[in-house]
């Protein structure tokens, strides 16, 4: 599919990167609700829930960097056979792993919601945001590092 569009790795995880910051950024800058207008624990907790754990599921789990990551990780797969099966097989057990995780994670976060109160939520979720942004961040630089490293290479 990159090949097809004309796409490098490199050009995948910065527009990856990108799009996952973006998505921190736009957490991080999310306008305050007084708390008198928030949803408090107890009350309205599916309001509670979406808007405290929803905008940071979606980059992390199912959203354009994931992906960016998943076609990354795929396209610099190794070789040789015994390796390909190894990868393959690591990174089925990993992605069930992370699936089992990520269904424990969003199971109870209703009891951490009502744990954390409506002003931790927000305190977790711009802390979240802001590792979010820079998980986008380092990603675009790996992406532009390489880049610059196969620009050198060829000028020698």
């Amino acid at each position: 599919m990159l090949n097809f569009f004309g796409i490098s790795i490199e050009a995948l995880r910065i527009g990856g990167g990108f799009a996952v910051a973006a998505a921190g950024w736009y957490m991080l800058n999310e306008p305050h609700v007084p708390a008198s207008e928030a949803p408090q624990p107890g009350g309205d907790l599916p309001s509670l829930m979406a808007s405290a754990f929803f905008p940071l599921a979606v980059p992390l789990t199912v959203g354009p960097g994931t992906i960016a990551a998943g076609i990354a990780l795929y396209a610099n797969r190794p070789s040789g056979a015994r390796e390909y099966v190894l990868t393959t097989v690591v990174s089925f057990a990993v992605a069930a792993l992370v699936a089992c995780v990520i269904w424990q994670t969003y199971s109870r976060a209703t009891l951490l919601a009502r744990s954390l109160g409506a002003e931790g939520t927000k305190v977790a979720v711009r802390i979240s945001a802001f590792l979010l942004l820079c998980i986008g961040v380092q990603i675009m630089l790996t992406g532009f590092s390489e880049f610059l490293q196969s620009i050198a290479a060829r000028g020698r």
